[in-house]
């Protein structure tokens, strides 16, 4: 039937139940960037690596970076400057999807909301010790290095239009994950079981 939390009609009922975010400093930047951290216990990111990345936007001052932990994830630490902070867990994943330009990752499912959204999205290939299991779709958003990531970076600082990944990628990543048979899932899933229920 589908994905309930990632269904298109739930994402818009979000929005009206969930107060924007607000960037703690203020600053206009040129881009707003978040990455959703993966569970720490679990050794499917390389943290050193991740450190750096952190490094790399705390040294880019048109580029405000939220870092967002898993929500059972608790006193996380990462070096935090005017423009990188760390969120706490009272801040909604949705809120800080909408607010992004730019949504990374490692190991999640929250992306599935930003490709509803259809926002920029970078996979952080490089960071992974572990392949999830989204590496066996085929859609080309993977950054292999820092480098690949600056250049991803440069593109939205010098006012280009990007996306990360095709029209076809995004439309064909949903109808195998999150609607199969069709957009309206929070409806199919009533029926059903209004049916189980008779």
């Amino acid at each position: 039937l589908g994905s309930t939390r990632y269904a298109p009609e739930w994402i818009e009922r979000l929005d009206s139940l969930i107060a924007p975010y607000k960037f703690p400093h203020e600053f206009a930047p040129k881009l707003r960037v978040v990455l959703m951290l993966a569970k720490i216990k679990y050794p499917l990111t390389d943290l050193t690596k991740t450190n750096r990345l952190v490094k790399i936007f705390s040294d880019l001052p048109d580029v405000q970076l939220v870092l967002k932990p898993h929500p059972r994830d608790y006193g996380l630490v990462f070096p935090q400057s005017v423009n990188v902070v760390l969120a706490d867990s009272q801040v909604s994943s949705s809120a800080l999807i909408r607010w992004a330009d730019l949504v990374l990752f490692t190991h999640t499912s929250i992306v599935l909301e930003a490709v509803v959204r259809d926002k920029p999205v970078g996979y952080l290939k490089y960071l992974v010790t572990s392949p999830p299991l989204h590496e066996h779709v085929q859609i080309s958003w993977a950054i292999n290095g820092e480098d690949e990531l600056e250049a991803l970076v440069s593109q939205f600082l010098i006012g280009e239009k990007v996306r990360t990944y095709s029209i076809q990628e995004r439309d064909g990543l949903l109808k195998t994950v999150v609607c199969p048979k069709g957009k309206n899932v929070l409806e199919l899933y009533a029926r059903f079981l209004v049916g189980q229920l008779s």
